[in-house]
């Protein structure tokens, strides 16, 4: 398996699925969601993997969300794959640990709490653009973010507020 966008490895029972577009602050575009979606089902199929976890190369972010400068009316823009990653990350049969350092924002604020723990170093930032324009965020993801925390905790990212990695739960 050869990958651009993301940095797949596997050792001793964990594989490790690191976003790497340190340059636009690992946002994602249809290239990097179809790799983890074959990465992600690689590890769902190795019997020697007893976890996954997700990252983010580079010091800045572990995911700034959708990369805004790829054309939303590109084939490319949604990707090959037709399965959704997170929805492989939900049903997951081993957990999956968002290894969040930096900027976890937008679709990457989605990502950390699409996975079973998140763990995050004190200078990470969590946080939703959409609600600070008038977008709002998927309902899904609001739903699936309350199961994750309560919602009290999930109120400052859903309302356009950052929150930063040390006043979690």
């Amino acid at each position: 398996m050869s990958f651009t966008d993301i940095i797949y490895k596997k050792s001793d029972g964990v594989a490790r699925i690191t976003i790497n577009r340190p340059e636009v602050y690992n946002a994602l575009r249809g290239k990097t969601t179809d790799e983890m979606v074959v990465a992600l089902h690689d590890a769902r199929d190795d019997n020697s993997i007893r976890v996954v976890v997700i990252a983010g190369s580079g010091p800045n972010a572990f995911c700034s969300g959708r990369d805004q400068a790829e054309d939303r009316s590109s084939p490319e823009y949604s990707g090959a794959s037709e399965e959704d990653f997170m929805k492989i990350i939900r049903r997951l049969p081993k957990p999956v640990i968002a290894e969040v350092d930096g900027f976890a924002i937008g679709s990457g604020n989605i990502l950390a709490y699409m996975c079973d723990f998140t763990v995050a170093s004190e200078r990470s930032t969590f946080g939703q653009t959409g609600p600070r324009v008038g977008s709002p965020a998927a309902g899904v993801c609001v739903g699936a973010a309350q199961r994750q925390v309560s919602a009290w905790d999930t109120l400052p990212a859903w309302s356009g507020k950052s929150a930063r990695g040390r006043s979690g739960c």
